[in-house]
């Protein structure tokens, strides 16, 4: 059994020594209990991610449409930069910490939250230089090119071993406390 986050664990039961095991559907009862409803169907933690990766897509995107020290700019990085930051908090506690803990998506994991510290770090570059300066738009230009290289690499990579490790329940329960830790995050 996996250890997973307190905040995932709606609709889990722990164990004598705090892991967790899934609740039959008879424990829960119907599935509308665990997870986000999307039409008819639950929005499992891959659904929640790729909606917001979108958003951090359109975001670069429109901070890159940005010229100089405009008002718009500075919006826009704002914006990407509190996305961004909320986003890979809750994605490393509702997502990688469980991955983590299962061998066979554990490297991979750790080399997501890496790669989270990178674009922190080119976050944290773009706050030190003027919105105006050559640099900031090659500093945009290369966070882009990291941001859009690691979505890719997790919709196309981590996912799909995540998926093998992850049951439909889990699934579920992650989506729930991962857009509930992020519409706290943007409610702030």
């Amino acid at each position: 059994m996996r250890m997973l986050p307190q905040s995932a664990t709606r609709g889990f039961e722990p164990d004598a020594v705090g892991y967790v095991r899934s609740l039959t559907a008879h424990d829960v009862g119907p599935r509308r209990d665990v997870g986000i409803l999307k039409g008819h169907e639950m929005m499992t933690i891959f659904e929640a991610l790729r909606e917001d990766h979108e958003r951090q897509r359109r975001l670069i995107g429109e901070l890159l449409d940005t010229t100089g020290a405009s008002e718009a700019r500075e919006a826009s990085f704002e914006e990407l930069k509190d996305e961004l930051s909320a986003h890979a908090v809750h994605e490393e506690r509702q997502f990688y910490v469980p991955l983590m803990g299962d061998d066979l998506t554990q490297e991979m994991a750790r080399h997501s939250v890496a790669e989270h510290k990178e674009l922190e770090d080119f976050i944290e570059q773009l706050d030190g230089y003027d919105m105006s300066a050559p640099q900031f738009l090659v500093t945009a230009r290369e966070l882009e090119h990291r941001l859009l290289h690691h979505l890719r690499e997790e919709e196309q990579e981590v996912f799909q071993l995540a998926g093998k490790a992850l049951d439909d329940i889990e699934k579920q329960a992650l989506a729930t406390a991962y857009r509930a830790g992020m519409a706290e995050a943007r409610a702030d």
